[in-house]
């Protein structure tokens, strides 16, 4: 009776460990493939919980989701004999789930040790090959990431269909210290003749923003009173200068002030004289060189009179010539 219970209880075991390792699980975002006496078979599975024969039978999860490869430590000979090494390139890959049958068959399930880590090592010393130093650390650098994703999947299209290469990342290479230094003291030159073009600019900037000032101050300032003897009222210099104050009568003979405009004029960076018509065609306005009649204008003082006087009050009149106002 005993000898039957240790048998009862070594089959229960038996039975126990046989059901264990017949169940097993997939994760989302993988498939499952089956061997079976070392043979690979053509059923798969999906997510969830499969059976198996135990013992005979064996599986492996295949992720078909995005996941990345890393390779580090990649040695590069460029062109003119320098070694250099990337740290570390990441590859950014997902497997079709149709494909996974046929790329695990011909790969085996660590596929991506053939169809990645291999290639990446080619591509990248094929590529140093024939550029430059300077060109693969500085000048061809950006495109390096690009080179190596296209190159690999135009491989993989042919070889392992369903293998998708989304990104490949490159970390800049380390090269001899020596010449690191003289790079970063280049660079570092580089910066400064920049960060001088750039003040340059800034100056060249400040200085045509002065004379543009100077040009239009005077139209931006033509508020000030501006009276007028014998006129009978205070207009503005505006008023003059766009034709309000036209008369003949009035004009012709008569001094016009401009009162603060002499101060204010004083403020115009660089401002030594002005020229532009006005719409008065009978008078003309002109400066004195040794006027200073007026304390508000001490040094000049703007006169309308006629010049043409054999002229029609409407023909065309003379320039204003405003000549340094101190």
């Amino acid at each position: 009776m005993a000898q039957l219970g240790a048998v009862v209880a070594v089959a229960a075991s038996f039975f126990c460990a046989s059901l264990f390792s017949a169940v097993h699980k997939i994760e989302e975002g993988h498939i499952g493939v089956y061997y079976r006496g070392g043979a690979l078979l053509t059923s798969t599975s999906g997510p969830g919980f499969h059976l198996m024969l135990p013992f005979i039978t064996s599986y492996k999860s295949v992720q078909t989701t995005l996941q990345t490869d890393e390779v580090k430590n990649v040695p590069c000979g460029t062109s003119g004999g320098v070694m250099i090494y990337f740290d570390r390139i990441e590859v950014v890959n997902f497997l079709v789930p149709h494909a996974v049958y046929d790329i695990v068959k011909n790969y085996t399930a660590d596929y991506d040790k053939a169809l990645i880590f291999n290639k990446i090592h080619h591509e990248l010393n094929q590529f140093c090959s024939v550029h430059t130093l300077q060109e693969v650390y500085i000048e061809l650098f950006d495109q390096i990431d690009e080179n190596l994703k296209l190159a690999l999947q135009q491989d993989l299209t042919s070889m392992a269909p369903g293998l998708v290469i989304q990104a490949v990342r490159v970390t800049k290479p380390n090269i001899p210290e020596a010449i690191r230094r003289n790079y970063e003291l280049m660079e570092s030159e580089k910066t400064k003749l920049l960060i001088a073009a750039q003040k340059q600019k800034v100056v060249e900037k400040e200085a045509e923003t002065e004379r543009k000032k100077a040009l239009i101050g005077l139209n931006v300032l033509l508020g000030p009173p501006f009276s007028a003897e014998g006129l009978g009222r205070v207009g503005t210099f505006r008023e003059a200068w766009s034709g309000v104050l036209q008369s003949p009568t009035t004009c012709r003979g008569g001094t016009y002030h401009p009162g603060s405009i002499a101060e204010t004029a004083r403020s115009w960076p660089g401002v030594k004289s002005f020229e532009f018509p006005y719409r008065n065609p009978s008078c003309s306005f002109r400066i004195p060189h040794n006027n200073s009649a007026h304390p508000a204008f001490p040094m000049s003082s703007l006169v309308c009179e006629s010049p043409h006087p054999s002229k029609p009050p409407h023909e065309e009149g003379t320039l204003i010539n405003l000549i340094s106002w101190s």
